[in-house]
């Protein structure tokens, strides 16, 4: 068949056509942007027949980058809000106080009455109430 020796050199699909399909039907789903979704699809459509392999080995290269960089964005994103949310949860069973002597973060439980405190820096002792 003519169509077999058409394809047969073509790049074919990879990660950026199938991203560049989602938003295209994704445009297609919204009334005002189907016509974006149709230039969309008709591009990524374009990408997989296309003869020049390099150029689009390229294209995903960079795709895959920038993918890695939004991922890696989002995943420090999540980190700091379990970080926040983990202090929250210290603030409401712990209290932070400093070292009479060497000045240092010490972390004691809240509501334990008067506690007798070392400090793991200098070894100094002092009582304080929680």
């Amino acid at each position: 068949m003519n169509l077999d020796k058409y394809f047969k050199g073509s790049y074919g699909w990879d990660n950026y056509s199938r991203f560049l399909m989602v938003i295209g039907i994704i445009l297609l789903l919204v009334k005002k942007a189907s016509i974006a979704g149709i230039l969309v699809i008709g591009y990524m459509i374009w990408r997989s027949l296309s003869k020049d392999k390099y150029r689009r080995a390229q294209e995903n290269m960079m795709f895959e980058a920038w993918l890695r960089r939004v991922r890696s964005y989002f995943h420090g994103l999540s980190q700091n809000i379990s970080k926040t949310k983990q202090k929250f949860i210290d603030n409401r069973k712990y209290t932070i106080l400093a070292c009479p002597k060497c000045s240092a973060k010490l972390r004691l439980p809240k509501r334990k009455g008067n506690i007798i405190v070392t400090c793991k820096v200098c070894r100094n002792e002092f009582r304080v109430k929680t």
